[in-house]
């Protein structure tokens, strides 16, 4: 006596929902929606039939424990289908049981297949970046930094200028970029500026050029390609800086700033 079970009358399929792969020159669709595969594709591309695999100890024994800890009723883990995107559709679990009851070279590609959705689906996970330090804030610290300098006496020409590029630069991103081209991305820092935020301190001219040496060499190493640039003030007029997205500067110059501060 067959154990297919009564199915629902079909329901239109949106055909656009689907991902497919071949196997054995066989086209094996998946739903994108919930995960379901066409099982009787993936027994079609082994020269199976779907009914022996659905009559099996196997399969029944499955689909009652799977039905038990899912919540889901027997009719739901197999839908049949009828039409264009029809046959025989299964959850996702069963989809992973099936092949291992097809074979084992089977099951290990269908077994990549799924595992590849996973690891994109890690990949896409959103990043919340990290909150920027608010612009008003930024020239308050240069400005009591700078009134500081000034009552030890230790600002020269050179401090001037660099404060001064410091303030253009904060009121700059503080104005939506507006003072400057689009490419001066809020979410993007220099050293010079993430040197600040770190320490409260401005970037040692003696320390600058190692650091950010040391800097581009770890971006290289991580991400395999050349740090970006943006357009910055430097000695009072614009150049083009080394730049990188404010969360990674930030915790690169937080985790080699004792070895920094030693050298």
């Amino acid at each position: 006596m067959s154990r297919e079970e009564h199915t629902p009358p079909p329901e239109p399929m949106n055909t656009d929902a689907l991902i497919s792969r071949s196997w054995n020159s066989t086209p094996i669709a998946r739903r994108t929606t919930d995960g379901y595969v066409n099982a009787t594709a993936m027994c079609k591309a082994n020269g199976k039939q779907w009914s022996k695999y659905r009559e099996s100890d196997r399969c029944q024994t499955y689909l009652d424990a799977l039905a038990e800890t899912s919540g889901i009723r027997m009719f739901g883990l197999i839908e049949s289908r009828q039409g264009q995107g029809g046959g025989t559709w299964v959850h996702p679990q069963v989809a992973v049981n099936l092949p291992r009851w097809i074979s084992a070279p089977f099951a290990v590609w269908m077994d990549g297949w799924f595992l590849e959705s996973v690891q994109q689906g890690a990949a896409a996970t959103v990043q919340v970046p990290a909150p920027a330090i608010d612009p008003q804030q930024t020239l308050s610290l240069i400005e009591r930094s700078y009134n500081l300098l000034e009552r030890l006496r230790v600002v020269d020409e050179r401090d001037r200028i660099q404060f001064g590029d410091m303030v253009r630069n904060v009121a700059a991103r503080g104005a939506g970029g507006l003072l400057l081209p689009a490419s001066a991305d809020l979410e993007e820092l220099s050293i010079t500026d993430a040197w600040l935020e770190v320490t409260g301190q401005r970037l040692p001219k003696a320390k600058g050029q190692s650091i950010g040496k040391l800097l581009a060499a770890m971006f290289r190493q991580e991400f395999q390609q050349e740090p970006p640039t943006r357009l910055q003030y430097v000695d009072g007029a614009p150049r083009q800086v080394k730049s990188s997205r404010r969360s990674w500067l930030i915790e690169a110059l937080k985790s080699i700033r004792a070895q920094l501060e030693g050298s």
